[in-house]
């Protein structure tokens, strides 16, 4: 069975799969097979050392990286690994709190607790701010929201005694007080909360670690504060923690991501083994030259060059236009004649530093004929017809989620107004403790105090939470009621004519997403985790655009970086010292190293931005990138020109 595991593997690979005698640090550059490592070195513990799979912690970032390593585990061994955990950060969070459901009623949270994602978060802080009077140009919701985020993962996790200003202390009390009162939990509170419970409880936490033998991580070099402090709260002298990563394309610290911890992952775990894998098996060897031509310029950093026995392949195209119009046709035509050359749209991706620059891109693709699709990132669950009908469950178990009230009190339409809505509120918050559907009952029956209309249209809303509550034990079926029985399809057609059938479809794609035989409750809280990714259909032919920090563990034949210029990539906060200009550095090698076979790479000297026109120079990341990789061209009157990241000088480079 081992020779089976690690026959196929490069020397450095086999010896970080055979080594098992303590804590190890893989290094695996872009395109090394560090997916291939981690999932022949968890075949490896079963197979050949014998560890029972339920043993087994890995941990990743996505849903659909961890939903690939195990499927690759489960090829290596041919059988199935039910009982191994292999899931994202927050994902093991979540199931944390469900496998100690009294140690979070202690800290006051139901066991029937629902996830606030950010819509719902800003929802309540928009309430807060409110009542406590914040005039927004001080503080707006979307600050809000990133300082609570940053209150939480900084706090002592002992204590959670917040590390906050004075003065911003009633607006992060009066959101947690609110998150209570609903029986909710956000984002931050699914690594922050088992963090808090393994540090306080010696018996929880043994608990926790006598589940486990070994500890895998992923995508390590993106881990934050609270994570880090779990990993070290699980690893004992009875555990050992292998992680894989790489220093240089660390792309989140602007999310929390903390460099540092892999930086010094042989401190924190002493005896540690580091392996470098380099040997690239993505990309053409002009590719990889122009790649470590930039990252060279980082000194934060474990020395490390990509190498590759595949061909050197063909030169990055690099292209200065005078318009990013005419950097957009530039595309578009490289586009068409990959077509030519055989190359599927879905082999291609358009990759920028934001969102913005999609908007001229994506109009030339338009009148070129040229299909594409938009990756956004964003989470499935965010999706209007999706929520709608989650929050329509979440309603039905946890009575006190007013947010979801607020949202489907009157979808369909029951003539249940806004005010009534409040009045129902207030009642609903007096049932903590109380079983849902005696809460349901009651409301059927009176209307919750409502007459008329009104009164009516609460009977029918508690009816439909009673019949939600049928369902309990089935998603699947709960779903349907919602989409066919109560008439939510018929809302969609009459609200949404022109698109109804795909948001039908998108309500079904939640029954893709959870078990068949899956508890309501467990499941009401993993679906917000999802994003668009783990629901994209791979299979269509179309262009890929998405931003530089979307692409990273993607990878095309075909990649085209668009806005290389100087206050846009790198970005402006970066070129101002505002920013970390080398965690910009380590995006640009990300993006290049995402390119198997073709890099085209462009900028303009004109482009309208936000309102106005910007001229900006070259990149200085073109400026890094060896000679010997690139061929260029450039439309500009008088040629080009980078500033030297090391001079901050113009200089002429074309």
């Amino acid at each position: 069975m081992s020779d089976k595991i690690i026959d196929s593997l490069n020397p450095k690979q086999k010896e970080a799969v055979v080594y098992c005698d303590g804590h190890e640090l893989v290094l695996a550059g872009a395109g090394s097979g560090k997916t291939r490592v981690l999932t022949s070195k968890i075949a490896y513990l079963i197979g050949a050392k014998k560890i029972a799979p339920w043993r087994i912690l890995a941990l990743t970032f996505t849903n659909k990286a961890a939903k690939e390593m195990k499927t690759r585990v489960e090829n290596l061994l041919g059988s199935d690994l039910r009982g191994m955990e292999v899931s994202t950060f927050h994902a093991y969070g979540l199931r944390f709190l469900h496998r100690y459901p009294d140690a979070l009623m202690r800290l006051g949270y139901p066991k029937s607790f629902v996830i606030f994602d950010r819509g719902d978060t800003r929802n309540v802080i928009k309430k807060v701010l409110n009542q406590l009077d914040i005039d927004p140009r001080i503080m707006d919701a979307g600050g809000a929201i990133e300082l609570i985020s940053r209150i939480k993962t900084e706090s002592n996790p002992v204590t959670r005694e917040p590390a906050i200003q004075t003065r911003w202390l009633p607006l992060y009390e009066k959101y947690q007080q609110y998150l209570v009162s609903q029986g909710a939990l956000d984002f931050d509170d699914l690594m922050v909360l088992p963090l808090h419970i393994l540090a306080t409880d010696k018996e929880v936490r043994e608990r926790e670690r006598s589940r486990l033998d070994w500890l895998l991580v992923d995508e390590y070099q993106d881990v934050n504060r609270p994570q880090y402090l779990l990993l070290r709260c699980l690893v004992d002298s009875g555990r050992k923690i292998m992680v894989v990563g790489d220093p240089d394309q660390s792309i989140y610290g602007w999310r929390g991501a903390d460099m540092g911890m892999i930086m010094n992952f042989a401190n924190d775990f002493k005896g540690a083994k580091v392996v470098v894998l380099d040997q690239n098996y993505r990309s053409t060897g002009k590719i990889l030259e122009g790649a470590n031509g930039v990252i060279q310029k980082n000194s934060d950093r474990h020395p490390k060059d990509l190498w590759t026995a595949a061909p050197r392949g063909e030169f990055i195209s690099i292209y200065r236009s005078r318009t990013d119009q005419d950097e957009a046709v530039w595309i578009a035509d490289h586009i068409e004649s990959l077509r030519d050359d055989g190359y599927r749209y879905c082999e291609m991706a358009v990759l920028y530093r934001m969102n913005a620059l999609s908007r001229g891109i994506e109009q030339t693709l338009l009148e070129k004929g040229i299909p594409y699709r938009v990756i956004r990132g964003l989470a499935f669950y965010e999706r209007l017809e999706v929520k709608d009908v989650l929050s329509m469950l979440r309603l039905a178990v946890n009575p006190r989620d007013s947010i979801s009230l607020s949202r489907v009190a009157n979808v369909p339409v029951r003539g249940v107004g806004k005010k009534s809505v409040e009045i129902l509120s207030g009642q609903l918050q007096l049932t903590a403790g109380l079983d849902p559907a005696a809460v349901w009952s009651e409301m059927a029956k009176t209307g919750g105090g409502l007459k008329g209309k009104s009164g009516n249209g609460a009977k029918e809303l508690a009816k439909n939470m009673l019949e939600i509550l049928g369902h309990s034990s089935d998603v699947h079926e709960a779903v349907r009621t919602v989409l066919y029985a109560q008439g939510y399809e018929e809302y969609l057609k009459a609200n949404y004519p022109e698109d109804w059938e795909e948001r039908v479809e998108n309500v079904l794609e939640i029954l893709s997403l959870v078990p068949e035989d899956g508890d309501i409750v467990q499941v009401l809280t993993e679906i917000p985790l999802f994003t668009d990714q783990d629901t994209q259909d791979d299979m269509e032919d179309r262009v890929n655009l998405l931003t530089l920090h979307a692409a990273k563990g993607l990878e095309f034949p075909a990649v085209f970086i668009t806005g290389m210029e100087e206050g846009i990539f790198p970005s402006a906060r970066a070129v101002e010292g505002e920013s970390d200009l080398s965690e910009e550095r380590r995006l640009c090698y990300v993006g290049m190293t995402r390119a198997k076979e073709r890099l085209y790479m462009s900028g303009s000297s004109s482009r309208l931005l936000f309102g106005a026109v910007q001229r900006n120079r070259t990149s200085r990341f073109i400026g890094e990138i060896p000679k010997s990789s690139t061929e260029i061209k450039d439309d500009t009157a008088g040629g080009g020109y980078f500033a030297d990241s090391r001079t901050d000088r113009r200089r002429w480079r074309w």
